[in-house]
Order: C-alpha cells, then structure tokens, then sequence
C-alpha cells in the first residue's frame, strides 16, 4: 500500500480551511479516536488529516479533512513515520507534509 503525499497550492488552501473549519482545535473526539475531547490547539502540533485515504480515493474536499494531533494523526497511521526535511533537526516548525514515510 502506498501514500500520496499532500503538496501544492491546492492542498495549502484546502488544509487552511479545515483548520480555520476546526479552529485550530484536534477533532479526534469528534471522528470517535478517544473518549474525551483532546486539548491540543498548537499549530505546531496539528495535522490535517483525509478521513477517506488519498490512496483510496479521498480528495481534499472539505468533508473529507479533520484536524488531528501528532499523537492522533500517529494512531491513525500507525505505519507512517514523520520525516524530517534535509537539515532539520527537530519538530518545533512541524509540517503535517513530513508525514510521508512508510515504516
């Protein structure tokens, strides 16, 4: 199973409307991944995520995104890995497109 990678000016402005939609807040709640609303609001630690996969056919439509954290977006995806760009160290300027790498 492969993952496409959300890039381009389509994408950025498909995932600024679900995170303005979400108000910068995790919707794992709302898609039933835990049992009590969770407190990440950092951007830094927020993702947008498809709920139906890109590979299986999801769009960026606004219905199909919802605003997760790191640690949500990771149990959804328990296969992915972040990946750091070439030459970054750490994830203080997270961007949910380093969410690439198949383990």
């Amino acid at each position: 199973m492969g993952y496409l990678q959300a890039r381009g000016e389509a994408w950025d402005k498909a995932r600024m409307r679900a995170l303005v939609r979400d108000n910068f807040h995790c919707q794992a709640h709302q898609l039933d991944l835990c049992a009590e609303p969770c407190e990440v609001t950092s951007l830094r630690k927020l993702v947008v995520h498809h709920i139906l996969f890109r590979f299986n056919g999801g769009t960026h439509a606004l219905d199909n995104l919802a605003t997760v954290c790191h640690q949500h977006h990771a149990d959804i995806h328990p296969h992915l890995r972040y990946e750091l760009p070439e030459g970054r160290t750490d994830i203080s300027e997270f961007d949910d497109e380093w969410f690439i790498a198949e383990l």
